[in-house]
């Protein structure tokens, strides 16, 4: 009896896995595509879609056997971010969004959703892991743009007037 250890599962795209089998002396697998060989006790598969392996288990009598397994795969979220700008001492929003549904994200600062908000100080990047419910895994970066803030000057800073005269102020540093 030919037996595979690697029951049906879900893989995640770009992803490879170890596939054996046990119980024969020669072996036989197909298709061919995505295998890195089609003969022996175990092979490496790189599927890029579902796919429904089978090996052909031949013993010393002459008798054979088969098994089948099939490796679905599974998509790696995709991710959109923004890029945020702020001035110095304020803070910002970041969010990813995902295409699937039930992606969990932890960020490089260690906070979790997908929805942070930290006080920036200065310009940052940031990254964030995504995991879909599957356990496939994407990253993407953003990027808080940190401006300062105007510093604004005004001329004459405490100008003398009388009462019903007018001064000419002058303001600089903003636009």
């Amino acid at each position: 009896t030919v037996i595979m250890s690697q029951k049906d599962t879900t893989i995640c795209d770009n992803s490879t896995i170890t596939m054996g089998a046990v119980g024969a002396n020669t072996y036989v697998w197909s298709p061919s595509s995505s295998l890195n060989t089609t003969s022996g006790s175990s092979v490496i598969s790189s599927p890029l879609n579902t796919l429904t392996y089978q090996v052909i288990g031949t013993d010393v009598y002459g008798c054979v056997d088969t098994a089948n397994t099939t490796l679905t795969v599974g998509p790696n979220p995709q991710l959109s971010t923004i890029n945020p700008t702020v001035c110095i001492g304020d803070s910002s929003h970041m969010s990813v969004q995902s295409s699937i549904l039930g992606t969990s994200f932890m960020w490089s600062n260690g906070m979790t959703g997908n929805n942070i908000s930290v006080k920036a100080n200065n310009t940052q990047s940031y990254t964030v892991t995504a995991t879909s419910p599957t356990g496939c895994v994407s990253q993407a970066q953003t990027q808080i743009t940190v401006f300062q803030k105007p510093t604004i000057s005004v001329s004459p800073s405490n100008p003398s007037i009388c009462f019903g005269e007018s001064v000419l102020v002058n303001l600089s540093g903003a636009s």
